[in-house]
């Protein structure tokens, strides 16, 4: 069973990160604010969620508790 990681965050770090977790089969859900920022990490990580991750609620909302570990790169 694959891992399964989110990126809060995709700056230097954290875009540079997602991309070589992705790349070593882990399955990857990268969330940041910015829509042009997601739209260039598709294909180089699982899946995509934009979130403006300062507000609380919207992310308890997203089952992230299921995950294996969750990265704050911001």
């Amino acid at each position: 069973m694959a891992r399964r990681i989110a990126v809060i965050g995709l700056g230097n770090f954290g875009g540079q990160l997602a991309t070589e977790l992705f790349r070593q089969g882990v399955e990857v859900l990268a969330i940041d604010g910015d829509s042009a920022t997601l739209e260039d990490m598709k294909g180089r990580v699982t899946d995509t969620l934009q979130l403006d991750a300062t507000h609380e609620r919207a992310l308890a909302a997203q089952g992230l508790e299921e995950l294996d570990a969750v990265v704050v790169s911001f």
